[in-house]
């Protein structure tokens, strides 16, 4: 009879990872195979590891069950994970032989977090399965640490599968069985890991308050490791919420306690994650920066600090393999900061480290990391012939392929194969490049990896492209967009700011190099292709809303134009790099395509300028030419088209920095463009709700600031807005509903309103920005700002109660950020989330009065007239422009409706 004692590996082992550097550090690069030198020599293709084919260790015969767990878990930590479960697939068996069903179920659990590893899912799930079936019959009434921990496994094999809400429910069962046994630090790691199941969800503001919650309770605690990893891990998801300030602030607080208990893997982890949310903060910087947003911050010196954390997490821990990982992250820093002989430097000193790494999935990670930089570096510097050379990378590659198929690790081989294709790509050996690809996606697919698998049909695309098969080419790029659609609620995690890949970087370009295939210059694109181009913008515009708000929360059907308004027409403005392409939907007919040799540079410098002219110019003298350069992009060429439909409304599906200036002002030399139509913008026709309808009855909810009180935040920020309340007043003479005004206007008192009112009008005259930044997207209330999510969420949760929905949501005095591409998309989505079939917002801060008399102007149409919500705008728009005091586009142009506009 086998003693009753417990092995579990890594009992303390989160979703995240273990204690070492690789604990959080999901990379999403690739592994390559190369036996040879690239260009002259042929490439060894990988031979497919089935499982079982690894050569482990004989077995003595006579070997007890216990010291076979013991085999296991040594094999297990030295990350030979087809030897480990060979051990433990003999070990489960003796005990069940022996009937010690206990140590049996133990054994299968440990079975199944090894083959978790290997990417052997199904039969993970098998032994875990049994394994909690036994312990179930074991334990009885009285659950055990021992069922706890397997179910902390069971929830581990459940993400991996993509069953998250699973993998949700079996750590919070395991939370609960570790409070019941007193067992602290079970708990929070528990609750840890479901934060990983709701950030794997798309739910990142629910992870944090998970986080958050667990690093209150350890408040009352000593320091400990535990209350650091909590720490560490609220960090880490504030920093995927782009909320840099109190990552880093929480960050520093984990760092603080490592310190005081002097544990030098958490001080290591601390720094190393400081140093990853820096670079990330960097990134933000520098795109701002580029984009010419004011207080945009200094990249450089952000750097700089990211490699002091770097050096801090080096001086931490000396042990080998976390140095390795640290230093690996400084090449990859030393890159971005183009100091090319730094980074070869260091990549010299890397070499010889890397080749003494054990065969484990970290190392292997760290080693095609490694290699994914040294590819940047290559693609970067000026002499590519130099260190490091295509033969190094391909050898670095090589190794870490065979230790994948060493350890029997299908995952780390399809990420070999597909970045050694990724090599060849870059030396322009379009065949070999290729034949890797396809082995790579192959092994992604087999294991249901689709993160993976779209980053290969994306690289197949290119090379497809480079071959000249178009038609390959197309199909390749359209599963890629498909299997993106897919993973909609993995699009953060895709733009894993640990690797500090944007989604600028992962998920925008292949969205836009399909359009340019599709529409490709030498090729006159059929009405399907069309189709597809526009469905692929769409489907861009979708994903950039999804990542803005950090959630997969936005249900998206096909909608065709004539079911919406047969006098609409819409408008898709395509950048693509060296050229303007233009899509033109009009009802019942095939889509029409124009394309416009301006590159997008040059479309952005232009929209630049005349937002910076719109603000100043009054006279019109300096905007005008710009205004009508956009014109004679933007419409000149599909004039003839749209003037031989009856047509009375224009709807643009805007790209770009094309958001930031209103079409409304497009200039054709004698009128403004809103003097011929109604305009309307939309993130997609897929986004519209088709089944708005004007109401004979509007009702309104007003709520207005027009003073700052002096201790709020905000005080000296913003100035009075006097004119509010007398907007608010005239509204209210035309349209009967409910106001709330200054001290009456609270987020409690706002949401208790919209609660019981039945109002499809929710009117908030206030201060308030919408930018790329979701933290830095408010409305001001009286009493604290309202920022978008808790707008949403308070206009949503309301909707299920409402029984009218929102028709029209009108934001008077809120502004965008200059300089910011996205900042508009933000004032789309939240409508769109909060289920408002309509918003109307400014593009920047226009002067109070008037506003107060263009917004008169707007209910009046749309109330008395009756007119739709785009033509209540244009009349309101007109009637500023007839006015002398007020007809500078400065007064009446910055005012857009997005989303539906009947």
């Amino acid at each position: 009879m086998a003693r009753t004692w417990a092995v579990f590996f890594h009992q303390r082992q989160s979703a995240l990872g273990n204690r070492r550097g690789r604990r959080s550090l999901r990379l999403r690069s690739g592994l390559a195979i190369a036996l040879g030198c690239l260009v002259a020599l042929s490439i060894i293709l990988p031979v497919q590891l089935e499982r079982g084919m690894a050569s482990p260790l004989p077995v003595s015969q006579g070997v007890s069950a216990d010291d076979l767990v013991q085999q296991g878990q040594q094999f297990y930590d030295a990350g030979r994970y087809q030897d480990a479960a060979e051990r433990l697939q003999q070990a489960a068996q003796a005990y069940a032989q022996q009937g010690a069903e206990r140590q049996q179920a133990i054994a299968l659990s440990n079975l199944a977090l090894t083959w978790q590893h290997l990417g052997e899912l199904e039969a993970a799930t098998r032994a875990i399965d049994t394994s909690l079936s036994l312990l179930r019959e074991a334990d009885g009434t009285d659950p055990s640490r021992s069922y706890a921990q397997a179910l902390s496994i069971s929830g581990r094999i459940q993400l991996a599968q993509g069953r998250l809400n699973d993998a949700y429910d079996s750590w919070g069962q395991a939370a609960d069985f570790y409070g019941t046994l007193e067992d602290l630090a079970g708990v929070t790691q528990s609750r840890i890991n479901q934060a990983q199941a709701l950030k794997d969800l798309g739910f990142y503001r629910r992870a944090v308050d998970l986080l958050q919650a667990q690093v209150d309770s350890l408040n009352a605690q000593p320091p400990s490791l535990t209350t650091a990893i909590a720490l560490r891990s609220l960090g880490e998801t504030l920093q995927l919420l782009g909320q840099f300030a109190p990552a880093l602030q929480t960050l520093e607080a984990s760092l603080a306690i490592a310190t005081q208990i002097a544990d030098p893997d958490a001080i290591a982890d601390a720094n190393l994650s400081l140093g990853h949310a820096l670079r990330a903060q960097a990134a933000r910087q520098r795109q701002r920066q580029e984009a010419g947003t004011p207080g945009a911050g200094n990249p450089t010196d952000t750097l700089i600090q990211a490699q002091r954390a770097y050096a801090a997490a080096i001086a931490a821990d000396p042990s080998f393999p976390h140095q390795i990982q640290i230093r690996s992250s400084q090449l990859s820093l030393l890159v971005d900061q183009q100091d090319w002989v730094a980074a070869q430097t260091l990549w010299l000193q890397l070499q010889p480290d890397l080749a003494q790494l054990p065969p484990t999935r970290a190392s292997l990670d760290q080693q095609v990391e490694v290699a994914k930089t040294l590819i940047r570096l290559r693609q970067r510097q000026d002499q590519p012939s130099s260190s490091p050379t295509a033969l190094e990378i391909a050898n670095l590659l090589t190794r870490a392929h065979q230790q994948a198929q060493q350890i029997g690790d299908q995952r780390s081989q399809s990420y070999a194969i597909g970045t050694l294709g990724e090599l060849y790509e870059q030396n322009q050996q379009w065949q070999d490049a290729q034949t890797l690809t396809q082995d790579a996606l192959d092994l992604s697919r087999r294991l249901d990896a689709p993160e993976v698998s779209y980053r290969w049909q994306w690289q197949l695309g290119r090379l497809l492209k480079q071959q000249q098969d178009r038609e390959g080419a197309i199909a390749a790029y359209d599963q890629a967009i498909a299997t993106l659609k897919t993973l909609r609620s993995d699009v953060v995690s895709i733009n894993n700011p640990e690797a500090w890949l944007s989604f600028r970087d992962t998920i925008e370009p292949v969205h836009r190099e399909f359009v340019d295939l599709l529409l490709a210059p030498d090729h006159r694109p059929s009405p399907a292709e069309l189709d597809q181009a526009r469905d692929t913008v769409e489907a861009l515009q979708l994903a950039e809303l999804d990542n803005f708000f950090k959630a997969a929360c936005l249900d998206a059907d096909a909608v065709d134009i004539e079911t919406i308004d047969p006098r609409a027409a819409v408008i898709y403005p395509i950048l693509l790099s060296d050229r303007l392409e233009l899509i033109l939907n009009l009802p019942d007919q095939p889509p029409i395509r124009h394309s416009v040799p301006v590159p997008a540079a040059t479309v952005t410098t232009t929209t630049r300028e005349l937002r910076f002219q719109l603000f100043r110019d009054m006279s019109g003298i300096r905007l005008r030419p710009l205004a009508a350069q956009l014109y004679d992009w933007l419409i000149r060429p599909l004039a003839a088209d749209l003037a031989t439909s009856d047509l009375d409304t224009l709807v643009f599906v805007l790209d770009g920095s094309l958001r930031n200036v209103p079409m409304a002002v497009l200039f054709d030399g004698a009128d403004y463009l809103i003097q011929r139509y109604n305009i309307a913008l939309a993130p997609g026709l897929q986004l519209v709700d088709s089944a708005s309808q004007r109401s004979p009855d509007y009702r309104i909810l007003m709520a207005g600031v027009s003073e700052i009180r002096e201790d709020s935040p905000f005080f000296g920020l913003f100035s009075n807005l006097p004119n509010v309340e007398e907007e608010l007043n005239a509204i209210a003479s035309k349209v009967p509903g409910q106001v709330l005004l200054n001290e009456a206007f609270t987020t409690r008192s706002l949401q208790a309103t919209v609660n019981v009112a039945s109002a499809p009008i929710v009117h908030l005259a206030t201060h308030g920005q919408f930018s790329s930044d979701l933290d830095n997207t408010y409305v001001l209330a009286w009493d604290n700002a309202i920022n978008v999510l808790q707008l949403r969420d308070l206009l949503e949760v309301t909707d299920l109660r409402r029984r009218v929905p929102i028709e029209l949501l009108v934001f008077s005095a809120c502004d965008t950020a200059q300089g910011d591409d996205r900042a508009a998309l933000g004032l789309a989505g939240v409508a769109v989330q909060a289920g408002a079939r309509s918003t109307i917002g400014s593009l920047w801060k226009v002067d109070d009065a008037s506003t107060s008399v263009f917004m008169q102007q707007f209910y009046q149409a749309l109330t008395q007239d009756h007119l739709s919500k785009s033509a209540a705008l244009r009349q309101a728009q007109l009637a500023l422009l007839d006015r002398e005091a007020y007809n500078a586009p400065y007064h009446w142009a910055p005012f857009i409706l997005v989303g539906n506009w009947l």
